[in-house]
């Protein structure tokens, strides 16, 4: 981003918060006259109450919503409704982002903001990852179809905001979409973003805590930057993108657990008992296994206090083999199979569990998975990674394959 470029949003950002500040006390006839974005303008407050709370004003807002009347000076804020607070939000999270944010009306920006801000946990919120669930859909029937000339590139898709559904452009029909009939049907309005730029305001922003939720890390980097080390060993079903292009079955994207349901989770982790058997010695094969083993170690153990405070312990009584000095913040590659197991049969037989225990790990599956989630937050995405990896060797020797099929 042209830092200049980023200075003279921030600039009008800061003005927006000044001229906010100097009216929101003077009620509705509130008057400002000064320069904004180097014109003289007059700026008086339209407020509308109804959407007070869920309206962001950003700097393309400020710049769309600033209308020219016929003598050229007097101006206003249509739905000027923002907080001080809000601003500094739009500030301190959106600036990033400012070239995107420079293509974005009201309905673009409303249907941004609801994919990528994230929960208090640092995760994507429920609307977001509904959001890019449908995006995948729609990256599927494009390349199942086979509706594309060209090159299927990021850049080449696009969401259909008006409508809230993913549509595409055709390389040699610049503007054009087709519909399930494979016809050409309607041009493109404004109302339209790349998915390359979706994605890239999904887990560039601060919101989502990359750091915390690995899924998120790992299903970023299958789309956008594979690494030299994934595309030599050619991990089944992965959408290995090149600079430009999708090469696999999007679909395959689900596979990451970012999608997954608890019930989803628990069922994998029960299942995988049985693949991790056939590969007892994964740990030994190969420098690959060991790097996956290396990650399986940095697993964190963490527990909620009364005041659900997190902190790195042991929040319940486990098998001796698997308690381990708190500084660790780990446990042994060798517990692995054994954590599974715990995890499995304390779900399993849940309702034979005395109730401090049910209690303290929360109803099935939702409240139950995630605890486990809490105290390892790195445990499932790992053990998914080397299960990937080996399916493809064994996957021959695996009873019940059909098992495993919507998860590697």
């Amino acid at each position: 981003m042209d830092l200049h470029h980023s200075s003279s949003v921030e600039s009008r950002v800061d003005q927006a918060v000044s001229i906010e500040s100097q009216l929101k006390h003077e009620g509705q006839e509130a008057v400002w006259n000064g320069i904004f974005d180097n014109k003289p303008v007059t700026v008086m407050p339209k407020f509308n109450q109804d959407a007070i709370e869920r309206t962001l004003i950003t700097p393309r807002h400020i710049l769309s919503r600033i209308i020219d009347t016929e003598d050229k000076k007097y101006t206003l804020f249509e739905r000027y409704i923002c907080t001080v607070e809000e601003l500094l939000l739009v500030k301190a999270k959106l600036l990033r982002l400012d070239d995107l944010q420079c293509k974005l009306d009201e309905k673009e920006r409303e249907l941004l903001e609801e994919f990528a801000f994230a929960d208090p946990s640092g995760r994507p919120n429920s609307k977001g990852v509904d959001l890019l669930r449908d995006v995948i859909e729609g990256l599927w029937e494009i390349y199942y179809h086979k509706r594309i000339h060209g090159n299927l590139t990021t850049k080449n898709i696009v969401l259909c905001i008006g409508q809230g559904k993913l549509i595409w452009k055709l390389t040699r029909i610049a503007g054009r979409v087709i519909n399930e009939d494979g016809k050409t049907v309607f041009y493109l309005t404004s109302y339209y973003i790349s998915f390359s730029e979706v994605m890239a305001a999904c887990f560039v922003r601060k919101g989502v805590n990359k750091d915390k939720i690995r899924e998120v890390e790992e299903l970023w980097n299958h789309i956008n930057k594979p690494s030299a080390g994934l595309q030599k060993q050619k991990w089944k079903d992965i959408v290995a993108k090149t600079e430009e292009h999708f090469r696999a079955d999007p679909r395959s994207l689900f596979k990451n657990p970012l999608f997954w349901t608890p019930d989803m989770c628990i069922a994998f982790i029960s299942h995988c008992r049985m693949f991790i058997d056939l590969c007892g010695k994964w740990q030994y094969d190969s420098s690959e296994a060991f790097r996956f083993t290396n990650a399986i170690k940095r697993i964190h153990i963490l527990r909620k206090t009364p005041e659900g405070k997190l902190v790195r312990d042991w929040s319940l009584s486990l098998p001796e083999v698997m308690k381990l000095e708190v500084s660790q913040a780990g446990y042994r590659t060798s517990e692995t199979p054994e954590l599974i197991r715990y995890v499995r049969n304390g779900y399993f037989h849940l309702e034979d569990k005395d109730e401090d225990f049910k209690k303290a790990v929360g109803a099935p599956p939702d409240e139950y998975y995630e605890y486990f989630r809490n105290l390892f937050p790195d445990f499932l995405l790992d053990t998914h990674r080397v299960c990937q990896y080996y399916f493809s060797r064994v996957q021959a020797e695996v009873r019940f394959r059909y098992q495993f099929e919507k998860y590697l």
